[in-house]
């Protein structure tokens, strides 16, 4: 059979460039740097060039090396406190990844460190950036201290860092023998004050548990098991009470008069600089009188073991009442209770737990006349001490409304929209909620949503955003929703980050170009 071979155009369709991947940025080593100082430290994960990293944080300066395995810091100019890092490129974004900027030297680990006996001396007013990396391990420091003095050790890891550990704390003495032991004090992080009884070398031994247990009974560790051990003779804040007329009430060790609060070590930066905790009037009570508490006032104080705090309190028949105590959003080991009483001192009502994992209390009482109420504020199991502080709020109870999302980025595909889904958490709001999002560049649309008072929308939405992919974005958006032809405030929504309980309302959104299309002809 002749076969005949006959030209042919054949379409090949070239698409480039090759897309990169998202980067997974997972952290830095070491976690962070001394105020004042410039540093370059490594990147963990997966980085994935091209990369660049964005912060808000006043006065920091950060830069990725060329080859993406680095960050230059430069704190020259920045208080300390705690920085969002959040690295991106044109196909997505990593979680938000948190830096400390602290007020004391800091250090590296030395290993080897595992036996009290092979421990190197550390100076104290020291930060040691530490990693335990593998299981079993545990690392140990010498400190030579004199008699008298208290030495403040604190760990920042689970709760300030994400490290999936659950750390243990110890003060050995000069000879090995454990003198004193502590495992939670912020969240899973553990702090303890040691009043040195006699001059000599001491040891500050530190191992972790996973933070979720797991069928291995054993000192855990891994690369991602880092920490920031804090070891200081002198001023330690643990909390702050900052006053509504911009007072400040520190607590903690080795505190003298005209502290210079802002420059510090403590606890403090990051309670206030990530915002958990407010301006507030602080209170004392002596006797049995109950201190007036008006509504909208917020009021911070301490309970004293085996005693309660009694407020007054007016009411006003079939209006209710929303009552809030924090403690343990604020790393206090106060396990409030609130009982209500009437006139005669009988009890009306009792407000424990948020939630199970919640043991904060947050609870809307209507009283049943116009009348004074005496509210009282005590720890479930009668402890107390300084670091059983709270804060109070009570106020009307208004109807209300919370967004969150999923995730802190999300990123689009130019063939689809990309669905968000917002959960709404309704206290007593019956109106319609219209849910958009905010920040979005030209070529992206969105089209909001409803929320109905009643009905599966009344909990959750999906909003959509459709783009053309002419013009690629990367950056910050909001999603919030506001009451159709109300006069209030957009309710902004949060999503989560790596600090359980820290949220955040800035989304990172990315949106891709569209891949460009060459024709060649064959």
């Amino acid at each position: 059979m002749l076969k005949t071979c006959l030209p042919t155009l054949f379409l090949i369709l070239v698409v480039s460039p090759a897309r990169a991947a998202a980067p997974d940025v997972s952290g830095t080593e070491p976690t962070g740097i001394q105020t004042g100082q410039s540093a370059d430290l490594a990147l963990q994960g997966k980085p994935e060039l091209p990369l660049s990293v964005v912060t808000d944080y006043p006065g920091l300066a950060v830069s990725v090396s060329e080859d993406g395995k680095s960050l230059h810091v430069d704190a020259a100019q920045a208080a300390a406190g705690v920085a969002f890092l959040r690295f991106h490129n044109p196909e997505g974004a990593s979680d938000l990844i948190p830096l400390h900027i602290g007020l004391l030297p800091e250090v590296a680990e030395v290993e080897p460190n595992n036996h009290w006996r092979d421990a190197p001396n550390v100076a104290t007013q020291t930060t040691i950036n530490g990693v335990l990396h593998a299981g079993g391990e545990v690392d140990t420091f010498g400190c030579e201290l004199e008699q008298g003095q208290t030495l403040v050790s604190a760990v920042d890891a689970n709760t300030a860092l994400a490290s999936p550990m659950d750390a243990v704390l110890q003060i050995l003495s000069p000879e090995g023998f454990v003198l004193e032991q502590v495992d939670d004090a912020y969240g899973n992080d553990p702090q303890l004050s040691f009043i040195v009884p006699t001059t000599g070398r001491y040891f500050v031994r530190l191992f972790a548990f996973p933070s979720a247990p797991n069928s291995t009974i054993n000192f855990a560790g891994g690369k991602v098991y880092q920490y920031r051990l804090t070891l200081t003779n002198g001023p330690f804040i643990d909390h702050l009470f900052e006053g509504a007329e911009g007072q400040l009430n520190p607590h903690g060790w080795n505190l003298g008069e005209g502290l210079d609060v802002a420059n510090t070590p403590g606890r403090h930066h990051y309670r206030r600089l990530l915002n958990l905790a407010q301006p507030a009037d602080v209170i004392t009570q002596s006797g049995e009188a109950p201190v007036p508490l008006t509504l909208k006032t917020r009021l911070q104080g301490n309970v004293a073991p085996r005693e309660s705090v009694r407020f007054q309190i007016t009411g006003t028949k079939s209006t209710a009442l929303r009552i809030r105590v924090r403690a343990q959003a604020l790393y206090s080991e106060l396990d409030p209770l609130v009982q209500i009483l009437d006139a005669e001192g009988k009890l009306l009502k009792e407000f424990d737990d948020v939630g199970r994992d919640n043991r904060d209390v947050d609870a809307s009482w209507t009283p049943p006349a116009d009348a004074n109420y005496t509210l009282v504020l005590q720890d479930r199991f009668g402890h107390g001490g300084e670091r059983y502080f709270f804060e109070t709020l009570v106020e009307e109870d208004q109807p209300r409304a919370d967004l969150t999302v999923t995730a802190n980025h999300f990123e689009a595909t130019v063939d689809k929209p990309l669905e968000i889904e917002v959960q709404i958490a309704r206290a007593g709001l019956q109106s319609p909620l219209e849910i958009t999002a905010t920040g979005l560049p030209e070529g992206a649309k969105v089209t909001p949503v409803t929320s109905e008072p009643k009905g599966d929308s009344s909990k959750k939405v999906t909003l959509k955003i459709e783009h053309d992919g002419n013009a690629p974005f990367s950056g910050s958006i909001q999603i919030l929703a506001t009451i159709p032809d109300a006069p209030s405030e957009p309710i902004v929504a949060t999503a989560p980050t790596k600090l359980t309980g820290v949220p955040t309302n800035s989304i990172w959104l990315t949106l891709p170009a569209k891949a460009k299309e060459n024709i060649e002809e064959k």
